[in-house]
């Protein structure tokens, strides 16, 4: 599962935004909806809203084909591409962000578990792997530094050195070691 974990807050996500609706690829769909409302997609950066923990959100790579199910709660599809922020807690840990999709392989072992998703074969897996390396590529070279193999956008960067968030376990960067590391 071709993925990128990195680290983006305030305004880095909506770099990454304004990077996702740049590249021309993509339709954009928040993952899950509020209660009582559907599935909405978003047309431009400024109509995705600004949660403390999230958004998590879908790309359909719209020339790959395919077509996402839309439940009404939720979105789904073999070829959709997950984009996830994480978010400071408790002022002590900076969960990653994350971007994230299947592969034709995978989706081999798993389709008979799910037919409501269709033929896996309608998606142009190729397409969908360009699509999702040029975004990764993007997000990538908003860094204004990196923590091993993730990428630190400007204002996760400022965020981690302001909280003297050090310490990289779990699904994030933390200001204190791993509990079962601690000194008693």
């Amino acid at each position: 599962m071709p993925s990128l974990k990195f680290y983006a807050v305030g305004a880095d996500r909506r770099a990454v935004l304004d990077t996702v609706f740049a590249v021309g690829d993509f339709a954009l769909y928040e993952m899950y909806s509020e209660p009582g409302r559907r599935i909405r997609r978003f047309r431009d950066a400024q109509d995705v809203p600004g949660e403390a923990h999230g958004p998590h959100l879908m790309l359909h790579v719209v020339r790959a084909g395919g077509q996402p199910i839309l439940d009404g709660k939720a979105i789904g599809g073999w070829g959709l591409i997950q984009l996830s922020f994480g978010g400071l807690f408790e002022d002590r840990e900076l969960r990653w962000s994350i971007t994230n999709h299947n592969t034709d392989k995978r989706v081999a072992k798993w389709e008979g578990l799910y037919p409501e998703y269709g033929d896996p074969r309608a998606w142009d897996w190729q397409a969908i792997n360009r699509a999702s390396a040029r975004l990764n590529r993007r997000i990538r070279a908003l860094a204004a530094d990196a923590i091993g193999p993730h990428p630190v956008l400007p204002e996760a960067a400022e965020l981690i050195a302001a909280h003297q968030l050090t310490y990289v376990y779990g699904t994030g960067i933390h200001n204190q070691p791993a509990p079962a590391f601690r000194n008693s």
